[in-house]
């Protein structure tokens, strides 16, 4: 069961650290590029759905079911 919280908290510093590496600068010259732009919003949303929601199904199975 004790790998079940190590794995949650993997998820969740790597999750973190890829946010950060994604938005360090927003200053970026190639910021203003509308596709760009929407390619990194859409590797935002994909970072917080396979990183957050695992994290947030497994704290309710572990804490509800177990």
């Amino acid at each position: 069961m004790i790998w079940l919280i190590a794995a949650a908290a993997l998820i969740c510093i790597l999750g973190l650290a890829a946010t950060i590496m994604i938005g360090i600068n927003p200053e970026d010259k190639s910021y203003d590029d509308e596709e760009k732009t929407k390619k990194h919003f859409q590797r935002i949303i994909l970072l917080y759905v396979v990183a957050f929601i695992p994290l947030a199904v497994g704290s309710v199975v572990y804490f509800v079911f177990w």
